[in-house]
């Protein structure tokens, strides 16, 4: 079976492929670039991973469009597994919050004797 990509940009005959790896750290996201070409001999399509000085401009907006959506992928990834995390995170710094104030109230109580 065929793996999918997540997302594919395209500039002309520059493309930007975003594929998904699960590892134990969780999901990350690789992009592979490659141009497009028709091989003059066969008049086949094919991919090449070099390019022409003229497709670098390409590939430098495409990298950049590619970063920005491996990112949104990323923390779209990171949101339902760190749900937990995430709340236990805001539930110690309410418990700190209030251990703080009391702490405070204490000291106040001390220094008013």
């Amino acid at each position: 079976m065929t793996k999918k990509p997540e997302a594919t940009i395209r500039d002309g005959a520059i493309k930007a492929t975003i594929w998904r790896e699960t590892s134990e750290k969780g999901d990350y996201f690789p992009t592979t670039l490659t141009r497009t070409y028709k091989d003059e001999k066969t008049g086949d399509y094919r991919e090449s991973g070099s390019f022409l000085g003229t497709d670098l401009l390409k590939v430098s907006s495409l990298a950049a469009e590619a970063y920005q959506q491996g990112r949104a992928l990323r923390q779209e990834s990171y949101k339902s597994p760190n749900k937990d995390v995430e709340q236990a995170r805001d539930d110690y710094r309410e418990q700190a919050s209030k251990t703080a104030e009391e702490l405070e109230r204490s000291r106040e109580a001390t220094r008013d004797r």
